[in-house]
């Protein structure tokens, strides 16, 4: 639990961020690993957050994690070269599902909004 003194003090630390910050433009990447509830819930709340200080977002999210989980499950086994994923018809419908699923948990976690994020 953090002091009223130890709040204000961080407080004013941020300030000249948060006053840089306001009306730009922030660019996230989010790996695939983050796009799990725990991770995606306390992220969700630092970014409703930032949004709340007046900073727009831009999120780019990965789906690694999610495309192998479901060639997995599908036993699709993909091909690879030089280390990168050849990207088959099979495994682009695989991306295209996993990358709407990711979508849908993202908006979700957002859509909680400030008020009643994690703490």
């Amino acid at each position: 639990m953090s002091t009223p003194t130890a709040f204000v003090r961080d407080f004013r630390e941020a300030a000249p961020y948060i006053d840089y910050l306001r009306g730009k433009t922030l660019v996230i990447g989010v790996a695939s690993s983050l796009v799990s509830s725990a991770p995606l819930a306390a992220l969700a709340a630092d970014l409703n957050l930032l949004a709340s200080l007046g900073v727009r977002l831009v999120l780019i999210h990965g789906s690694r994690k999610q495309i192998n989980q479901l060639s997995a499950d599908s036993g699709h086994t993909p091909e690879y070269h030089n280390g990168r994923r050849i990207t088959d018809s099979a495994t682009l419908a695989l991306a295209k599902q996993a990358c709407g699923m990711v979508r849908f948990d993202i908006e979700a976690a957002l859509s909680v909004g400030v008020a009643h994020s994690p703490q």
